[in-house]
């Protein structure tokens, strides 16, 4: 969730998800990978709810206010940051698929559910909308969907794939992650590279400047990051192979929090680092 600033997180929380908003878009805070803000643009005449395009070069969300009739405004707010996440994934420069697809959904359910954003009712009509929704070659449908909803939110803290991820990663590093190296999207800074392999729940790691490096978190409210921390950071600790030594630290204040690892072997190390609203991870080689 590499792509979602502390102002997105706010001015998300700030809607009156029950309500419907007419003549106007769900959110208007949705950015691009490139941190680019995102126009929403109300067209009725889509056959659908939205979708993430180009128009005239800028990237844009076209939306059909009336597509989704009677449904809840948290289902609208769901659906429309699907199609924000295909901007903030960089979907737009591949070709569509149910993977992107799944990704959009997942990346729009943790930022709602995992953020803190959306609780209690609000989750539960998405979930109770999303069975209804019907699928097709790349979009799941029904039951289908709610499964693959609920495994986003467990993903992210499954001690086993994370343990997986991990020696995959210490193994990357050996060739300073080049093998990890997908493509650069247009527009990136050169030496930022989109990432072949992803932790657990995320899908939008990078290898930049040779180091791997993910958002792995992201809520509104310090507590709900304070607690991800300390399951990660045991998540961490449990993998650490003998020849590594770890350190943690925190601010007086602790609003931010800290773990850092290296390998006294190879000198490669990882960290995990929490601020007020989002939780980051970098794996970096011997040589950095």
């Amino acid at each position: 969730m590499a792509r979602v600033p502390p102002a997105a997180l706010g001015a998300i929380a700030a809607l009156a998800l029950p309500g419907v908003l007419h003549a106007q878009v769900p959110y208007d805070g949705c950015l691009d990978r490139f941190g680019r803000s995102i126009e929403g643009v109300v067209d009725n005449g889509l056959g659908w709810a939205g979708t993430a395009t180009m128009r005239d070069g800028r990237p844009i969300i076209l939306w059909n206010e009336k597509a989704l009739g009677t449904a809840s405004g948290a289902m609208r707010l769901f659906v429309y940051l699907h199609e924000c996440a295909h901007h903030a994934l960089g979907h737009l420069w591949k070709l569509p698929s149910a993977k992107n697809e799944e990704e959009a959904d997942c990346w729009a359910y943790q930022l709602l559910v995992d953020g803190g954003i959306a609780r209690g009712r609000h989750v539960d009509a998405i979930e109770r909308e999303a069975r209804h929704t019907r699928g097709d070659d790349i979009h799941l449908g029904g039951e289908a969907r709610v499964r693959s909803l609920r495994r986003c939110l467990r993903a992210r803290t499954d001690r086993e794939a994370w343990q997986s991820a991990l020696d995959g990663l210490a193994q990357a590093s050996l060739d300073s992650f080049a093998g990890l190296r997908g493509r650069a999207f247009p527009g990136d800074p050169i030496g930022v590279y989109e990432s072949l392999r992803d932790l657990p729940g995320t899908f939008d790691c990078e290898v930049q400047d040779a180091v791997f490096t993910c958002v792995v978190f992201a809520a509104r409210r310090p507590a709900d990051v304070g607690r991800r921390f300390k399951r990660l950071h045991r998540i961490l600790e449990e993998w650490l192979p003998d020849t590594w030594t770890a350190v943690t630290r925190s601010d007086a204040a602790g609003a931010r929090q800290e773990f850092h690892a290296e390998d006294s072997r190879s000198g490669s190390g990882l960290s995990l680092v929490a601020s007020a609203d989002r939780i980051a991870f970098r794996f970096r080689p011997r040589q950095y």
